[in-house]
């Protein structure tokens, strides 16, 4: 007999000659003892008349939790009342929310919780509030900055005025913006991106998400943001990431309270980024030269 794909003809015809539905292969399953990726593959018939390949993976994971005690004490408790001796399905309704609302205060909680927060302690005493527009610290937010209106004009002719005036006389033709006076104005806004101060953050764990890397992040300034390497098959943490901040101080004050931070049973490493780390040798350099001037003038 004639084999086509692995599938014998000969075995799906009768006497009378007539093909009847092809015989499809059992289910397939295979565990990667690496990953613990569990891969299906199951064949079926659509609706066409052919045979389809359908290949899914899963992936168990197993994680410990804590549970209180009195919590998994009541678990256990005898059922009684409507509950004793009936079925799980029965057992299920015989509770149901509660129709009356109620009101707790738990703001003295929040408080001493709040206080007790190891984050809040790294942080420090100092405020966090830092305004982009006049660079006071612990005043004021940003967009309640009572010089708002003066700082933003400021910038705006400051930036756009300069290159105006050295385009030379009019042809009557218009030019962009972006290609003005050599196109000063377009590659600044380009490099502001590149310009935030980032820090790479090493030995996190594979559990670690976005999320928890802002909670753990914002104490200390404001998180513009947040790069996580993560795999493309399994998804989780590749064990380092890159936050940016808003400004240089937030980010200094990062690398200083974590760098050997214990965080998730890990130790961490706190550090400027390749890109970063000439930029602060830059300033570091022109820090001393400036003191030596000084001192020389002295």
């Amino acid at each position: 007999s004639m084999m086509v794909n692995g599938f014998n003809w000969a075995d799906a015809t009768h006497d009378d000659g007539l093909v009847l539905e092809p015989v499809l292969p059992p289910p397939e399953e295979v565990v990667d003892p690496a990953t613990g990726i569990r891969t299906v593959t199951e064949y079926h018939i659509n609706e066409k008349g052919m045979k389809v390949q359908t290949v899914r993976k899963f992936r168990t994971v197993f994680r410990q939790v804590k549970v209180n005690k009195h919590v998994q004490r009541r678990k256990n408790l005898a059922e009684f009342g409507d509950a004793k001796g009936q079925t799980e399905a029965i057992r299920r309704n015989v509770t149901y929310t509660a129709a009356d609302e109620m009101v707790l205060d738990l703001s003295k909680r929040n408080e001493a919780d709040e206080a007790d927060d190891p984050l809040n302690k790294l942080a420090g005493s100092k405020s966090i509030v830092v305004c982009r527009l006049c660079g006071a610290i612990g005043d004021h937010w940003t967009l309640k900055c009572p010089k708002r209106d003066t700082l933003a004009l400021s910038t705006e002719t400051g930036g756009a005025g300069e290159p105006g005036a050295d385009a030379g006389p009019s042809t009557g033709r218009y030019i962009p913006p972006a290609i003005r006076a050599g196109g000063a104005r377009g590659g600044a806004n380009m490099d502001n991106k590149d310009d935030m101060p980032t820090i790479r953050l090493t030995n996190v764990s594979e559990d670690t998400t976005e999320s928890d890397l802002s909670e753990l992040l914002s104490p200390f300034g404001h998180v513009t943001r947040i790069r996580l390497a993560k795999d493309r098959v399994t998804g989780r943490s590749k064990g380092y990431a890159f936050i940016s901040f808003g400004n240089h101080d937030s980010a200094q004050r990062a690398i200083d309270k974590l760098q050997n931070y214990g965080y998730d049973n890990l130790i961490l490493r706190a550090e400027w980024s390749r890109s970063m780390q000439q930029l602060v040798r830059e300033r570091e350099e022109k820090d001393a030269a400036d003191r030596l001037q000084e001192s020389m003038m002295r």
